[in-house]
């Protein structure tokens, strides 16, 4: 369902006209983010793009400057250059995805592996770079720009470089020169909110025909950017554009405008239309969160950028083929199928008889709740029965799953009673608390896995996702078991699938024979039964094997 929306709430960004008159644009209509790159700011550029603007019929809803100041307290750049940027300034090398083949080109380079490189400490992103030797955004961009490819420094993957810099390998040091363009003081960007029909002008034909190609030399003749290449003196730019510096960008669809509208000028995303479009037709408001960083996400059998599947689309198709991606699909990933009977629903008269029938009838492992009474309204068990049953079952998997205010006072308890993983809820600790923790529980040589309720987005994990051994997604409100299966929880799954395929994913609540395919395919591997296990009546061994077969599946779908 493609729905135009009457939003109420103003933007925080752009001025209120501005966003009354983005909002009441009927959703046929595209609408895109348009600004003018710092060094080719002058007066006559601004005159030349609005009467281009003009001239093609694009409204010109609100405009405005965006300064430098502000683009880098507020890393609106950062955002902007999304993942080139993340492997720069936020993620540490630790934290990347690297694939063997990149590994090897690595070590053929700097001698050494990508692992010994981490651990001794050589391996930093740019924004580590900055801080270990003491030097500028700039002086590290220009030394950056001195490396040669091939010699002392190599590609890994798109957008993705190590180069050797005063002894210490620095993961994508040439940003720091973009970025510096965007944020040296006294500098800032123009923007234009723009709107059109797509019956007067296609986004294709808007990008390559209006804009210009990204080369300004080989662009169309008559597009904004080979003007200004042609006309640069007279434009009063002191360099002339090149590839680099090419004076003006443009959102590649609407939903990357959407996200620049978001970026740039702060307006939430609740307050969109082209966002209200998705989530009447049903994309959850957290996919489309998630969709804004631009994530490689499952369609048509495999892993692809989301703004390249809807570059050049015009609003409405751009809509439509969200909603087909955003349908719960099993990206590839490695982990095996893991069934794990909760214990919470079986006779605790008889825990460990109850544990071995379950084993072995198929069980991978045996799943244990254990709840305070704080942080879930229900009091179930603690280390001392763990300990216990571990003597019935000595090799079985213990899979506790702790829903509790301070999991960090039990991991030596549970370590002690024979826990093999140990899960705790994002929920329960301070975001700054959380990776202390994981390494807690590693130490002490548990695997460990981070929880999140239904009420929290997937998001909270994203972090942590390279950290840890499970993620699990609970789809029934923690604290009681017996609950109904929340089918709408599968993009969060769908989500953390298709951002780390080699962890386990595990959902758990109201899973079973009539809903686990709506799991499975979403990508979840680790698989929590109760009562589809326990209930009187039940052939246990074939339920185990139906969840199994459906993961199985659906993996090599």
């Amino acid at each position: 369902r493609l729905l135009v929306l009457a939003m109420k709430r103003e933007s925080n960004g752009v001025t209120p006209a501005a966003t009354r008159a983005r909002h009441e644009a009927p959703m046929t209509s595209n609408q895109a983010f348009v600004f003018i790159k710092p060094q080719a700011l002058t007066g006559p550029v601004i005159a030349v793009v609005k009467e281009r603007l003009a001239s093609a019929k694009i409204t010109v809803v609100s405009e405005g400057e965006v300064s430098a100041e502000d683009i880098d307290s507020k890393k609106l750049v950062d955002t902007h250059y999304g993942a080139i940027a993340a492997k720069a300034m936020l993620l540490e090398p630790g934290a990347l995805e690297v694939q063997e083949a990149a590994k090897g080109k690595f070590k053929d380079m700097f001698g050494k592996t990508w692992e010994e490189a981490l651990t001794s400490g050589v391996l930093v992103n740019a924004a580590q770079a900055l801080e270990k030797l003491k030097i500028s955004d700039q002086v590290l961009g220009e030394k950056y720009g001195a490396l040669k490819l091939g010699e002392t420094m190599v590609k890994l993957g798109g957008g993705f470089y190590v180069g050797s810099i005063d002894n210490l390998l620095v993961v994508n040091g040439f940003y720091m020169r973009m970025r510096c363009k965007f944020t040296t003081p006294g500098t800032k960007i123009h923007y234009f909110v723009v709107r059109w029909e797509p019956q007067d002008l296609s986004w294709a034909d808007f990008r390559g025909k209006l804009l210009g190609g990204t080369d300004p030399v080989k662009a169309d003749e008559a597009s904004l950017r080979h003007q200004l290449y042609k006309r640069w003196k007279e434009m009063g730019l002191e360099v002339e554009p090149s590839t680099s510096d090419n004076c003006l960008h443009a959102s590649a669809s609407p939903f990357e405008g959407m996200a620049e509208f978001n970026n740039w000028l702060g307006t939430p995303l609740e307050d969109d239309p082209f966002c209200a479009t998705l989530t009447e037709a049903g994309v959850s408001a957290d996919t489309v969160k998630w969709w804004t960083a631009d994530p490689a996400v499952p369609f048509e059998g495999k892993k692809q950028s989301l703004f390249d599947l809807v570059e050049d689309m015009d609003a409405k198709e751009c809509a439509e083929m969200l909603v087909k991606i955003s349908d719960p699909q099993c990206a590839p990933h490695e982990c095996a199928a893991k069934i794990g009977p909760s214990l919470l629903a079986s006779d605790l008269s008889c825990l460990a008889s109850e544990s071995q029938r379950v084993l072995k009838a198929g069980a991978d492992y045996l799943h244990l709740d254990v709840m305070d009474g704080h942080f879930v309204p229900n009091l179930t068990w603690g280390a001392p029965v763990v300990a216990c049953l571990r003597k019935h079952v000595p090799d079985a998997v213990l899979d506790c799953h702790l829903m509790v205010s301070n999991p960090g006072q039990w991991v030596e308890d549970f370590q002690k009673a024979g826990a093999d993983f140990f899960t705790f809820h994002v929920e329960a600790v301070k975001p700054e608390e959380v990776m202390p923790l994981v390494e807690k529980i590693r130490a002490a040589g548990m695997k460990p896995g981070i929880a999140i309720k239904p009420g929290t987005p997937a998001s909270a994990l994203h972090p942590y996702g390279p950290h840890v051994d499970l993620l699990l997604v609970m789809t029934v409100e923690p604290g009681f078991g017996g609950q109904s299966f929340m089918k709408h929880m599968m993009p969060k799954v769908s989500q953390l699938r298709a951002m780390f395929p080699g962890t386990q994913v595990q959902v758990d609540g109201g899973l079973g024979p009539a809903t686990i395919d709506a799991a499975a395919k979403a990508g979840a591997n680790s698989i929590v039964a109760g009562s589809a296990c326990f209930k009187e009546g039940a052939d246990t061994a074939a339920v185990i094997a139906g969840l199994r077969k459906a993961v199985d599946d659906a993996r090599a779908a």
